[in-house]
């Protein structure tokens, strides 16, 4: 449908389990009243899909087809709340057999149905043109998803941006850390924050060759929306205090995540691409849609020099959490720096592994070459806070000359394991870095 009308792509994904909705499925009833609300408003085409699911045979005996698409006609709700959805196979033929077709005698002796949808069964039985009438219930059983095509004609403000994401670009697995994922800054007009704006933001994967040669697609793509500020800073977590929507990961070409601003904290909207184990270079197009003026922007580049260390937790050197007795056992870095500029750290360890990084000034009046003598200046420069597991980094700083600390450290000193810091400046030049312990 999005390659022959151009109008936005929206999935809906019925849940396989009540009892247990996952985060990509909508509950049946909000579902229903997405639908309805769709066909009610005109500007939005509907399909659905029968599940793979279905075997051969109790499609066959349903009047279905596995795996098929089919065009939504209507969307109706009797006077007695009876729901009913009217489809079309496309084949122009092989209509749904079930309660609510043409030869379903019993239920159409209701004759106050019959005249709220102005249907003769009788007549529509004489020719099989695919059009029948089946319940919601039945849909909910046989039927995988609906898609909503919506005309972009709704939204006065877009803004379209093509690109490239490169399979070096960033970790293979993005759950903890997303700060080298392609990254943009949605930033509202006031008009779009006090007006409590709708956004839209539309991921579409260009499709390979082997895809269009019948191949299923391995990428599975979303897109994370996070609250950010004038700052436009680069954001490093996927889920955080931060976070304000999150799409389901998919490996079908689009991916439309929807956001309703709540006030003036929206008005910097962070959207950032996520892969799920990514294999190979990916083009994509990214599209975004506003019911009130915005601008679509880049976030802060990285800070251009890095300086990587590596070192582990051992028996002796795994000191646990900030505050505890052990604490300065752990790894330490001694930081010469050697001018003012802006600096960020950042570590990297294993799933299991909660990490914090602080960085410490040295007093100018002790020993600098002993780095203990941090404990004397007990507020860090530089801190990542909370304990984070896989990943953790600090903000970005302004930084003076002198001589740091940096420590490393686990939340759990009996665990051991790597580890890999990533020191980020905007120095160029004599900054000198050396493991103490």
């Amino acid at each position: 449908m999005f390659s022959l009308t151009g109008w936005i792509p929206e999935r809906i994904f019925f849940p396989r389990n009540l009892s247990d909705i996952r985060d990509f499925e909508t509950e049946p009833e909000r579902a229903w009243d997405r639908l309805y609300s769709a066909s009610t408003f005109g500007d939005c085409l509907i399909t659905v899909s029968t599940t793979r699911e279905l075997s051969a045979s109790q499609a066959q005996s349903l009047g279905l087809v596995t795996g098929h698409a089919y065009a939504v006609l209507e969307v109706f709700q009797s006077r007695d709340g009876t729901r009913l959805l009217q489809m079309k196979n496309p084949w122009a033929s092989k209509s749904w057999t079930g309660k609510y077709s043409p030869h379903d005698r019993e239920t159409w002796k209701n004759s106050t149905l019959r005249a709220e949808l102005g249907y003769n069964p009788d007549l529509a039985s004489k020719h099989d043109d695919g059009i029948f009438w089946i319940s919601w219930k039945d849909v909910l059983l046989y039927f995988q998803n609906i898609h909503l095509s919506w005309n972009p004609a709704l939204f006065q403000h877009s803004v379209v941006t093509h690109n490239i994401w490169p399979v070096s670009q960033g970790p293979q697995n993005d759950t903890f850390n997303i700060g080298e994922n392609p990254q943009y800054v949605l930033v509202l007009s006031d008009e779009a924050v006090s007006k409590a704006a709708t956004v839209w933001v539309l991921l579409s994967r260009h499709v390979t060759k082997q895809e269009q040669s019948g191949e299923d697609s391995r990428d599975f793509l979303t897109i994370h929306l996070l609250r950010n500020s004038e700052k436009k800073e680069i954001m490093w977590y996927p889920h955080s205090q931060f976070s304000l929507a999150n799409g389901a990961y998919s490996n079908n070409p689009h991916v439309l995540v929807r956001y309703d601003v709540t006030g003036p904290a929206d008005k910097y909207i962070s959207l950032v691409l996520s892969q799920h184990k990514k294999c190979h270079d990916l083009g994509y197009t990214l599209s975004c849609y506003c019911t009130e003026p915005f601008h679509l922007t880049q976030p802060q580049a990285h800070l251009p020099v890095l300086t990587t260390v590596s070192g582990e937790w051992t028996s002796l050197t795994a000191g646990g959490p900030v505050g505890t007795a052990d604490f300065f056992n752990n790894p330490m870095y001694r930081v010469t720096v050697p001018d003012e500029g802006l600096m960020q750290l950042s570590c990297s360890t294993e799933r299991s592994l909660a990490v914090n990084l602080i960085m410490l000034r040295l007093p100018s009046h002790t020993n600098s070459h002993n780095p203990m003598n941090a404990q004397q200046h007990g507020v860090p420069v530089l801190d990542s806070g909370n304990y984070r597991h896989g990943f953790a980094a600090t903000d970005r700083t302004k930084v003076s000359k002198g001589t740091y600390v940096v420590f490393v450290s686990s939340f759990h000193g009996a665990k051991l394991g790597k580890y890999h810091i990533t020191i980020a400046t905007s120095i160029r030049n004599g900054m000198i870095v050396d493991r103490v312990q």
